[in-house]
């Protein structure tokens, strides 16, 4: 038996199951949220001490929890500039 042309195939079974990717934040809300300057994201994620996600050549976006995870492990210091 084959499907139909008009007729899409089912998805697998485990793409139900995913979920959805976590909304990403600028440097300005994540600043906000940590109460230091956007300077200071900026700094800590280019010497890797956050992870990010560049979107173009200038333009970085964070994962808030991924963020605050790796703050919690240690990957930051608290406050002041890097």
């Amino acid at each position: 038996m084959s499907t139909p042309r008009n007729q899409r195939p089912e998805a697998p079974p485990n793409s139900a199951a995913r979920q959805p990717a976590a909304p990403l934040v600028t440097a300005r809300d994540l600043a906000a949220v940590l109460g230091v300057t956007t300077d200071t994201i900026r700094g800590w994620a280019r010497t890797g001490r956050i992870p990010c996600l560049r979107v173009g050549q200038k333009t970085l976006r964070f994962d808030r929890e991924a963020v605050l995870a790796a703050i919690r492990d240690g990957g930051a210091a608290e406050g002041g500039a890097a």
